[in-house]
């Protein structure tokens, strides 16, 4: 007995003794709670203190929720130590779901501790506008565009926003620029001081609380130029030799700056003897301006045609026209034959407009206008190599006609035969090639047109880096052939087989393009680029094949 008591004494006195030492875990028992929108910005995280009331404890935590939306930072310490709890919602749908975090410690005398985590999934709300783009067209000289409409709003409550407005020169406005949703904003644009071109600017729309928080609206201005008819305003001069020679008809070429307007045409009042067709056309078109002597007395008459286009910043365009007539009888005889459009130039190929200058009709003819062109006109038809030229033009002293795409390459026989009778042959030589530049009226410039369809002059440089057209006749062969007197399709466009190349004040300039032009016949355009020379007059010269045309001045810009 006195054995034992001592053993027995040893035990109770241990185990007061390990119980002393013995620790609790220490853990808030408030549950955490998160809230998180749809689409929005995730809760930030939340601290857990985890502490004992004894010795340190080292401890361990998991989590657990359905739908696996609970995570942890570290989950392993020594008390006194620090849990960071967060979520991740993922998918889940709008509603209120419960997870917890379990905490360990070995030796604890309290194991487990469970901590409740509560996490809420509201609707997001949501910003809209319509819109997402504008569009806004105007054209220079005209009235501002009408303003357009944007609408805002959001899918639950109503909530604040603000339109802030961004565009390169200050084109951009709009009214309100800040309320509550729902909304109607008007979107206005003034392009006062700006050059015709295309211009970007953006709305942005935000509403704070919203998961997209923002939207952007792009407009988009376009800035079209002055509509501008192109017409050359030299006067059109008729001579007739008696009053009882027959009308003819000259050409007036109306062009714009952009494409696609309306005109109309007619005499001055008065002038009875004056007449045009047509009388209303879509530019780029082809008036005829015709001239009728028949009752009239000797002497010279005056007179002009009007060309009117609604919108048109130099509408009315009126075009000097006098007419002489004189009493001397005709005879008939042939003097120069030459390139159309660089004469005195002598060089001719297939396809070609050429002149036959000093001709004696006798009579005085018109040739009527047509697609194809005709090939008699008036009792007056030209035969080269016996293969019917198409005329273009036939009066006293002049024939322009084209010359047929079927004559070879060599020596040709001109002939032109008035009311059955023909004149004396005259044998010319044809080339492969001949390019020739059209010039304006009375000089030596090029009749060329800028980058903005302006006509090139003194007024009017093209600048370097920009592009201008130029006009020609005698290119040769095409790749797409066009029957003689027909005007050139648009599709497929007509190429000259021969190499084409193209100098400016003799620098060489980038082609590119060079083929007939649509619509017209026996035409053929050079679209080039203007390369780094000083500002001043250049001469323009093109090289077809092997020939190089006529040195024509235009204007370079700086």
């Amino acid at each position: 007995m006195s054995r034992l008591l001592p053993g027995l004494f040893s035990l109770i006195f241990l185990f007061p003794f390990a119980h002393a030492n013995a620790a609790s875990l220490l853990v808030q028992s408030a549950p955490l709670s998160f809230f998180y929108q749809r689409g929005g910005s995730l809760p930030p995280a939340q601290v857990v203190q985890i502490q004992s009331d004894g010795t340190p404890l080292s401890y361990s935590a998991t989590a657990t929720s359905s739908g696996d939306w609970l995570r942890l930072g570290t989950n392993t310490g020594t008390t006194p130590g620090i849990l960071s709890a967060s979520v991740d919602p993922g998918r889940l749908e709008p509603g209120t779901y419960e997870g917890f975090i379990t905490i360990f410690a070995q030796g604890a005398l309290n194991n487990p501790q469970l901590l409740r985590v509560n996490l809420t999934v509201l609707v997001g709300h949501t910003l809209s506008v319509a819109p997402t783009s504008l569009n806004f067209s105007h054209r220079l000289g005209t009235a501002l565009p009408l303003p357009q409409q944007l609408v805002v709003g959001t899918n639950s409550s109503p909530l604040d926003f603000t339109a802030v407005v961004s565009s390169n020169g200050n084109w951009l406005s709009v009214a309100p620029s800040s309320g509550v949703t729902p909304a109607t904003i008007q979107v206005a644009v003034n392009p006062t001081g700006l050059a015709a071109g295309s211009y970007v600017g953006t709305i942005l729309v935000t509403a704070p609380g919203t998961i997209n928080g923002s939207m952007t609206v792009t407009v988009t201005l376009t800035v079209s130029p002055v509509q501008t008819l192109i017409v050359s305003t030299n006067p059109v001069v008729f001579s007739f030799e008696s009053s009882s020679s027959l009308p003819f008809a000259q050409t007036l070429i109306v062009g714009s700056n952009v494409p696609a307007i309306g005109f109309t045409v007619a005499p001055l009042s008065g002038a009875s003897w004056l007449s045009v067709t047509p009388g209303a056309a879509t530019a780029p078109a082809t008036i005829e301006i015709r001239a009728n002597p028949a009752g009239l007395a000797a002497g010279n008459y005056s007179s002009s045609i009007v060309i009117t286009s609604f919108g048109v910043s130099n509408s009315p365009v009126v075009v000097p026209v006098t007419m002489a007539i004189t009493s001397n009888q005709p005879v008939t005889s042939v003097g120069g034959i030459v390139n159309s459009a660089s004469a005195p130039s002598t060089q001719i190929a297939p396809g070609s407009l050429f002149s036959i200058y000093g001709i004696r009709l006798a009579t005085e003819t018109v040739a009527p206008s047509g697609i194809p062109l005709p090939t008699t006109a008036g009792g007056v038809k030209v035969e080269v190599n016996g293969v019917a030229a198409p005329l273009f033009y036939v009066s006293e002293g002049q024939i322009n006609a084209q010359m047929p795409y079927e004559i070879e390459v060599g020596n040709a026989t001109v002939v032109v035969t008035t009311n059955g009778v023909a004149g004396k042959a005259t044998v010319i030589p044809i080339q492969a090639s001949a390019p020739g530049i059209f010039l304006n009226p009375n000089s030596t410039r090029a009749l060329v047109q800028n980058e903005d369809y302006s006509l090139n002059g003194a007024t009017n440089p093209a600048k370097v880096g920009t592009y201008i057209t130029g006009y020609l006749t005698g290119q040769g062969v095409l790749d797409n052939p066009v029957p003689t007197g027909m005007s050139a399709p648009l599709a497929p466009l007509s190429i000259p087989q021969a190499p084409v190349s193209v100098s400016i004040g003799g620098v060489p300039a980038k082609l590119y393009f060079a083929g007939l032009t649509p619509g017209l016949i026996g035409v053929f355009q050079i679209n080039v680029q203007i390369p780094e020379l000083p500002a001043g007059e250049h001469p323009l010269q093109v090289k077809v094949g092997s020939s190089n045309s006529n040195a024509a001045t235009i204007i370079v810009g700086r």
